[in-house]
């Protein structure tokens, strides 16, 4: 049993906020309420682990932590069913089963910046602290990732036209 101290306190207090946002983190990633909830708890109890350690920046660790985890888990599942043959192109449905399977194969980086950056709306500059890199690095990988998703979603220039301009 562990005794409680000053970091255990600090760390009871600012639970509930922490939860939320890798909750959030991990539903962009997932769109599934439950395993969003499943990746959220075990990303606070590796904060509990880790608590004295990443205290001064719990909320960047958390994030980064959670959407790592997402993406890991989103690897486990099934892969996406293609879409029939009759399905019209313009149907919502079939784009984002594209985006989110072309987002799924992005480099690691890339996919975490948009993630950050588009899905969270984190600024370039609190995406670019919580991924430990510059701003212009940002920049560049929203740049290739963007260009990447224009290119397999149909008709990705209109539909991902809108992420292009900043946060």
């Amino acid at each position: 049993m562990r005794s409680t101290t000053a970091g255990d306190e600090d760390f009871d207090a600012r639970y509930e906020a922490l939860f939320v946002r890798a909750e959030r983190a991990a539903g962009r990633v997932l769109h599934d309420a439950s395993l969003s909830e499943d990746v959220a708890a075990e990303t606070m109890a590796r904060a509990l682990v880790k608590w004295s350690r990443i205290s001064g920046y719990a909320e960047a660790w958390v994030t980064r932590a959670a959407v790592n985890r997402a993406i890991d888990q989103s690897r486990r599942k099934d892969p996406p069913i293609a879409a029939p043959a009759w399905v019209g192109i313009d149907d919502g449905v079939v784009t984002r089963l594209t985006l989110h399977d072309t987002l799924r194969r992005l480099p690691r980086r890339q996919r975490e910046v948009v993630v950050m950056r588009y899905l969270l709306d984190l600024g370039e500059a609190e995406t670019a602290r919580t991924l430990g890199m510059s701003p212009e690095t940002v920049r560049t990988h929203a740049r290739r990732a963007l260009q990447k998703l224009r290119v397999a979603v149909p008709g990705g220039d209109e539909v991902i036209d809108d992420a292009d301009q900043p946060a």
